[in-house]
Order: structure tokens, then C-alpha cells, then sequence
């Protein structure tokens, strides 16, 4: 079995970079990855947290994936926030990502998302959680 992490969160990435609303509300600041060294500059994107199950069953190599995605901002509060949660998910939900030869993304659907205060109290932080299915051809 093939674990899809790296095409699916280089393909989320490539996905949110490429849309034009989102780019507009963080400046392009998505990240695979948060970067070294100082926090980035807010509001910004970045992939959180990842898990992974076998879905085969016995004649198919699938994989179910579950990605959370954080928004962080301060400017604008709940309701900036609100707005890049849309954008992410018009982008990511039930779209057609390339994940290259060694998977075959099924589907990749939005499941649930939330906003909420940070405990430093300036900071608006948003989840969304995505379910992708994959499989190895």
C-alpha cells in the first residue's frame, strides 16, 4: 500500500494557491508545511494535521485521508475568517486533483468545519476538516 501524503497535500496546496479568491485573502500565504523560524505573516493557510486509513478491500489499494486545514487571522476577526473558510472550501470540495502516477484521488470532499477565538484573544482561528479517498493504480 502507497500512503498518498505527499501527492495530496502538494496537490491541496497547488489547488489553493490556484484560486484567485483565496490568493486575494491571504496574499498567497498557503503552506504544505509551516516554514521555519518566525510565525508567518497572518492570515495564512496551512495544513494541519493528516491521517490516513486503509479503505482496500482486498482487490483495490485505497487509502481514506483525512486533512485539517487552519486559518489563521487577525485582521477582520470571525468574519475574515468565515470568508477564507469559503474560499477553501468552493476550491477543495469535490474537485479534480492531479495527484500524479502513484494516485488516483476518487473523490475529496468538505466534512465539517469551525471558527473560534484564540486564547491569545486577537487571533481568529478557523479548522476545516476534508475527507479524500485514493487509490494506487
Amino acid at each position: 500500500m502507497s500512503d498518498p501524503y505527499v501527492p495530496l497535500v502538494s496537490a491541496v496546496v497547488a489547488a489553493l494557491l490556484a484560486d484567485t479568491t483565496l490568493a486575494g485573502l491571504v496574499d498567497g500565504r498557503v503552506y504544505g508545511a509551516l516554514p521555519t523560524g518566525d510565525a508567518p505573516t497572518m492570515p495564512y493557510v496551512n495544513i494541519a494535521a493528516y491521517q490516513s486509513l486503509d479503505a482496500g478491500t482486498g482487490c483495490t489499494d485505497e487509502t481514506e485521508a483525512f486533512l485539517d486545514i487552519d486559518v489563521w487571522t487577525r485582521e477582520g476577526g470571525r468574519q475574515r475568517a468565515g470568508l477564507i473558510h469559503a474560499a477553501i472550501r468552493s476550491a477543495l470540495h469535490l474537485a479534480a486533483l492531479d495527484l500524479g502516477v502513484s494516485q488516483v484521488l476518487v473523490e475529496i470532499t468538505y466534512r465539517d468545519g469551525r471558527i473560534f477565538a484564540d486564547p491569545d484573544g486577537r487571533t481568529t482561528h478557523g479548522v476545516l476538516t476534508f475527507r479524500a479517498l485514493t487509490e494506487t493504480p
